[in-house]
C-alpha cells in the first residue's frame, strides 16, 4: 500500500480477447489473504509448540531428533540429548498450586532458552521435564554446555508470595551418533540416565553409557 503497509494476496489472471481471438488485454483479479494467512501461521506455531513456555511441543522435539539421528547416520556426527527434571518441581505445586508451578515453569524455560546455541533445540517434554537437543556437539562440549544451565537452574529462586523455593535440576544425557538405533532407544537413554542423576543426589548431571551398572541397578 502506499502507506508502506505490507499485504499477502492470492491473485488470478484472465485474458481479454478480441473478437478475432487474439489477446488484447489481462484481467488480474486481487484477494487479500493476510488474515487468513496470519491465522494459519498461528495454528501451525500452537501446533508445534508448548503454550505454557512457548517452548517447542515433545511431538516436534522428536521429529527434530529424528532429523539429527538421520544426519549422524549420513554424515557420521554426534549429538547430545540432555533430559532435564526439576528437583522441586512437586515441592511448589503441593504448597502453593498449580498456578504457582506453571509460573515457575515459565521463568526457567525463559532462562534456559536463551543459554543455548543457536543451533540447538529447547523442548518442553511435558510436567517438569524439558529436553535440549545440542547439535554437532563433542561430549566434552555437551557436558560444559549441561553443566552451564544446570548451574543457572541452581542459582535461580522461585519467589511466590512470600515464599521463595530453591529450584535444582537432574540432568541425563545421552548420545546420538550412526549406531544410535531409533529415537526411542535414545530417549530411554537420556530418561534413564536423568533417573540415576536423581538417585545420586539430584542436582547433577549423568551420562548414558552401554553396560553402565548404576543404570542396570
Amino acid at each position: 500500500r502506499h502507506d508502506g503497509q505490507d499485504f499477502i494476496i492470492e491473485y488470478s489472471s484472465g485474458p481479454i480477447r478480441s473478437g478475432d481471438g487474439s489477446v488484447s488485454g489481462v484481467v488480474l483479479a486481487l484477494r487479500d489473504v493476510t488474515e487468513m494467512r496470519q491465522m494459519e501461521q498461528q495454528l501451525i506455531y500452537q501446533a508445534r509448540h508448548d503454550t505454557l513456555t512457548g517452548l517447542m511441543n515433545r511431538h516436534q522435539f522428536e521429529l527434530r531428533l529424528e532429523t539429527a539421528l538421520e544426519s549422524a547416520k549420513t554424515n557420521k556426527t554426534q549429538h547430545v540429548l540432555c533430559y532435564f527434571d526439576l528437583d522441586q518441581f512437586k515441592v511448589v505445586n503441593d504448597t502453593c498450586g498449580h498456578v504457582a508451578g506453571d509460573q515457575m515453569l515459565a521463568q526457567i524455560a525463559a532462562l534456559i532458552g536463551p543459554k543455548v546455541r543457536s543451533s540447538d533445540t529447547v523442548a518442553r517434554l511435558g510436567g517438569d521435564e524439558f529436553g535440549v537437543l545440542l547439535e554437532d556437539c563433542p561430549r566434552s562440549m555437551a557436558f560444559e554446555i549441561a553443566e552451564m544451565l544446570r548451574q543457572v537452574v541452581a542459582d535461580f529462586r522461585f519467589v511466590w508470595g512470600d515464599r521463595t523455593f530453591d529450584v535444582g535440576v537432574s540432568i541425563g544425557m545421552a548420545t546420538i551418533t550412526a549406531d544410535s538405533a531409533s529415537v526411542a532407544e535414545v530417549m530411554s537413554a537420556a530418561d534413564a540416565a536423568c533417573y540415576v542423576a536423581k538417585d545420586l543426589g539430584r542436582n547433577r548431571l549423568y551420562m548414558h553409557q552401554p553396560d553402565d551398572a548404576a543404570l542396570a541397578r
